[in-house]
């Protein structure tokens, strides 16, 4: 259960990992680059673009509250960003149209789908 989960996970790995891979801007990274992939395969003029947007974020709020949950009972550790941060991020993806007005933003974002692209591939390959 809940509690074996330090055995596996020491809390300095997990808060090093979190420091890594779920600050505040790479949030902000990884939620533009799902966005511009659904916006690439859902036109706009179906209509299918915002209804599935409005539920990828529910979804978000679901997974981050529960691991907001399980962190701080667990470890004693409050995550940041928080679910309700998430979202807010999240919404401000599909607000400005994937944060396409940012070119940082937009240049990483390239970066990281041709690096998801790259990584897709060699997994095909094996």
């Amino acid at each position: 259960g809940d509690r074996d989960v330090p055995v596996h996970v020491p809390k300095a790995t997990f808060i090093r990992t979190l420091n890594k891979e779920s600050n505040r801007e790479v949030m902000k990274e990884k939620i533009a680059v799902i966005y511009s992939r659904m916006e690439k395969h859902l036109s706009e003029e179906g209509g299918l673009l915002p209804v599935a947007w409005k539920a990828l974020v529910k979804v978000l709020y679901e997974w981050f509250g529960r691991w907001e949950k399980l962190s701080s009972q667990i470890y004693k550790y409050v995550l940041e960003p928080s679910a309700v941060d998430v979202v807010r991020i999240a919404k401000a993806a599909g607000a400005s149209g994937s944060l396409q007005d940012d070119p940082n933003l937009r240049n990483r974002r390239d970066e990281m789908v041709s690096r998801t692209g790259a990584l897709n591939e060699r997994r095909a390959a094996v």
